[in-house]
């Protein structure tokens, strides 16, 4: 599926720095879009995080190997069930 930006609520924004107002556990998918698509991802458990950025295609996804626990400061709408990073939450703002 492409790029909807009704899922970017950080779209409008000149400034895309801001605490998150929002947040819910991940569930990954291999076809299933976030919604809304998140700002932030936070890793639970070490693993690799494999995602599609907000505006990439489908199969441009990324791989952060070996993401640590912690935020990752990362735009995706897409989080792939052959992540092996656990306990993901996603991050947003409400407005926009």
């Amino acid at each position: 599926m492409p790029y909807d930006a009704s899922k970017d609520r950080t779209f409008q924004k000149t400034n895309t720095t801001f605490q998150a107002r929002r947040a819910k556990a991940i569930v990954p998918s291999d076809t299933v879009d976030l919604d809304p698509y998140v700002k932030c991802v936070y890793v639970g458990s070490t693993g690799n995080l494999v995602y599609i950025p907000t505006k990439n295609q489908d199969t441009d996804s990324v791989t952060l190997a070996n993401a640590p626990v912690g935020y990752h400061p990362i735009q995706a709408r897409r989080v792939l069930t052959t992540s092996t990073a656990g306990s993901l939450v996603g991050f947003w703002d409400d407005e926009g």
